[in-house]
């Protein structure tokens, strides 16, 4: 063999020692003998450039053919364990230390060890096996570490990759600009996502079973390189390499992998398709990519898990719902999908995993899709708390009646008894509401302080929306009705005092009336027809102005939104933690993002809402002065016929930024009446007259037995009733009884 090609033909390095006629690398610690033929190194070598480029099965196809053709037991031998390290992925590069370190880049899931595959046998029944038992042995236990840092690593958002010392540098604390970089946006990313970097993560001695576990365990990986020397440095190699090995083998997505180029230099080929991204849309681009890949796993894998489910694959579903919620942590889907899975297979409701599961999804879901769960599931969430819940409201309701009916035997004094106690004994609105009208009924005086303590106990502890605006009208009637007792004097002045009250009828009317499409009566079913003016409506304001899901950009839409959400966030806690310019850069991603979403919705109340938000946190004091002016335009705005929807959305956004804002709660209340989206409120005028016509409608009742026309006109008379007040109970139920004596005619 000729002198200038005394390399290692498995792992092509040049430090060997020469011992009784063979040669042993020092590396991988190969033996070949000195007589060995120029053509089969070259073969040798030829099958090592692949493995050296990472691609392992054509590395390990050219051992196999090089063995075949060979009748030299220390070629078989070479080329046995030149598959075994194919195989595994096996390379050997120095680490800081100028210490050897065995690095795995093809983990095998069908072996629990190297010595399963048939070339460690081969090689242990030969005569060579002395040779390479010792490193063997090594490369067996970096596989059983690699195995356990796989089973116990987290899952990761990003894996960066650096290099982190010059080249050719004795001074070891010396350290490049990419390391730099790395640090800076490690910290960065950190806040959002979970990230890998080994100068920060690295424990222990187990190097490369934990880098390269986390590069398993990685969603994407970030390689940042000032100059392609870096690039191609051996560690900074062994990790890019690895992961393109995971896109070949489709165990990562094709477009994982990120390149942030710190200088313009040309790229290794391997890398020229890369995506190549810039320090301003890194966030951006990463963030994105991350929040579109997540999406897509987990509804993957909860199809997947459904599919199981109707298979009847039972702990094949459950085991992978089981797995997402520990995968993904902060997304409550796979714990509703666990307590459906309970449900389908027939597990008895007492079962403790039903309340365990609905607790830890609720943790994680706010707002209406909270109430839905709560509501879908109010059975199963907590049953002693339920019945509790129940037999205080059965108590609550049964007092409240008594009070009622000592109201309308004028027992007010009683009727304040039992109000009061229910008040002692329970954190309920009720009964303060109840104190309230009391006083009401009893024409007190406006001054009387127990107006003021009613009212505010009662608004404290309701947490209905609507019932507070009704609170609100309730109370705010009391200073109507007193206005009128002193300044009215004519009928005239009466009927202008209740003007302020009772807002006018909508003028716009449904063109093609609901009694009709219904095939309703009309004079009977005016109540239904009402409602459904109210509905249509509230329809008209909604639409456009909410993300829906049958709307084809509805996951784009969504997706875009909760990356702006979550740029916000960034942005609010930067901000409170006194590092504005950084929190502020966040807010401008985020506007950016609101931006792209308005293109199709500029309506949408969700990024209006995040707009103000932002812009309060941007300048707060300018935000502050400019509310008032904001309002006082929606409000100019609302009078003219073809803007009215448009700006009480915009006062409505405007008042969950600030509720405390004076008048503006009483303006979107009257705003409410005006567009029909709310019954007018009823003076005690109306409910006298209402209680009247109800009772004539009784005493035609009572004495029209099977009369049919005289029947329809106590009809008349309790629809004129329910006009008036829409409230009165005891109309209602006479209508029923009116509606079933003629057969519902």
């Amino acid at each position: 063999m000729s002198d200038k090609i005394i390399i290692c033909p498995i792992c092509g390095q040049s430090e060997f020692n020469e011992e009784n006629g063979k040669y042993k690398c020092k590396y991988c610690e190969a033996v070949w003998e000195k007589t060995l033929d120029d053509n089969t190194i070259i073969d040798l070598r030829q099958a090592h450039n692949f493995h050296r480029l990472y691609n392992f099965e054509k590395a390990e196809m050219l051992y196999n053919d090089i063995y075949k053709d060979s009748d030299d037991e220390n070629v078989k031998m070479m080329c046995n364990y030149g598959a075994l390290l194919a195989l595994f992925g096996v390379n050997f590069i120095k680490d800081k230390e100028n210490n050897i370190i065995t690095t795995l880049a093809n983990y095998q899931d069908d072996y629990n060890s190297i010595k399963e595959s048939k070339y460690y046998k081969e090689i242990i029944n030969s005569n060579y096996k002395y040779d390479y038992v010792d490193k063997l042995n090594e490369i067996d236990k970096e596989y059983e570490r690699l195995k356990k840092e796989l089973a116990e690593k987290p899952e990761y958002d990003i894996f960066i990759c650096c290099k982190v010392t010059p080249l050719d540098c004795n001074n070891k604390n010396n350290r490049t600009i990419d390391n730099q970089k790395a640090l800076d946006l490690y910290n960065k990313l950190s806040k959002q996502f979970k990230v890998f970097y080994s100068e920060v993560d690295l424990t222990g001695v187990d190097y490369d079973a934990q880098i390269y576990s986390a590069l398993m365990r990685s969603r994407t990986i970030l390689v940042i390189s000032s100059c392609r020397e870096y690039l191609e440095s051996s560690w900074v190699q062994s990790e890019w390499r690895r992961w393109l090995n995971f896109i070949k083998v489709e165990k990562k997505e094709k477009k994982s992998l990120f390149l942030f180029k710190l200088n313009s230099f040309i790229l290794p080929n391997e890398l020229s398709k890369t995506n190549v991204i810039s320090d301003e849309d890194l966030l951006n681009r990463i963030s994105e990519y991350l929040c579109k890949l997540k999406e897509n796993e987990i509804e993957s894998a909860i199809d997947e898990a459904r599919t199981y489910l109707k298979r009847a694959q039972y702990e094949k579903s459950y085991s992978i719902l089981d797995d997402l919620t520990n995968e993904y942590e902060e997304d409550h889907r796979p714990w509703i999908e666990l307590v459906e899975w309970l449900e389908y297979t027939g597990v008895d409701k007492k079962d403790i995993r039903y309340k365990k599961f609905l607790e830890e999804a609720l943790e994680r879901v706010k707002g209406r899709e909270a109430s839905e769960l709560k509501l879908k599931y109010v059975d199963l969430l907590d049953e002693e708390k339920n019945v509790k819940q129940k037999e205080k409201s059965f108590d609550i309701e049964e007092k409240l009646i008594e009070a009622k009916a000592c109201i309308k035997f004028k027992e007010y004094s009683e009727a304040e008894g039992i109000y009061k106690s229910l008040c002692k004994k329970y954190l309920d609105y009720r009964p303060w509401y109840g104190l309230l009208e009391l006083l009401i009924i009893q024409d007190v005086q406006k001054d009387d302080d127990r107006y003021n303590v009613y009212y505010e106990r009662a608004l404290d502890l309701c947490t209905d929306k609507s019932i507070k605006e009704e609170i609100f009208i309730k109370f705010n009637e009391v200073y109507y009705e007193e206005e009128k007792k002193e300044n009215v004097e004519g009928d005239d002045e009466e009927k202008e005092i209740e003007e302020k009250l009772v807002k006018p009828e909508i003028k716009e009317e449904i063109k093609t009336p609901s009694h009709k499409i219904l095939g309703l009566s009309s004079e009977e079913d005016n109540e239904i027809i009402s409602f459904m003016a109210i509905v249509e409506r509230a329809r008209k304001m909604t639409t456009g102005r909410k993300l829906q899901k049958s709307d084809p950009l509805h996951t784009e839409m969504s997706q875009i939104l909760s990356i702006a959400n979550q740029y916000y966030n960034q942005g609010e806690r930067l901000i409170s933690k006194g590092k504005k310019a950084e929190g502020l850069s966040y807010l401008e991603e985020s506007l950016k993002k609101i931006a792209e979403l308005r293109i199709v919705y500029p309506q949408n109340e969700a990024a209006a809402h995040l707009t103000l938000k932002i812009q309060k946190l941007q300048n707060p004091e300018e935000f502050n002065k400019q509310f008032p002016r904001r309002v006082e335009a929606a409000k100019n705005e609302y009078n003219k016929p073809d803007k009215k929807f448009d700006a009480y959305n915009e006062l409505s956004i405007l008042y969950e930024m600030n509720p405390t804002f004076p008048g503006l709660e009483k303006m979107l209340y009257n705003m409410k009446i005006d567009l029909g989206l709310v019954p007018k409120p009823v003076d005690r005028t109306n409910i006298n007259k209402s209680v009247k016509l109800t009772k004539d409608a009784t005493n035609v009742f009572n004495r029209a037995g099977k009369d049919e026309f005289a029947l329809k006109e106590a009809l008349k008379l309790v629809n004129q009733a329910l006009e008036i007040y829409p409230e009165n109970e005891e109309a209602m139920i006479l209508k029923d009884r009116i509606q079933i004596s003629i057969g519902g005619k």
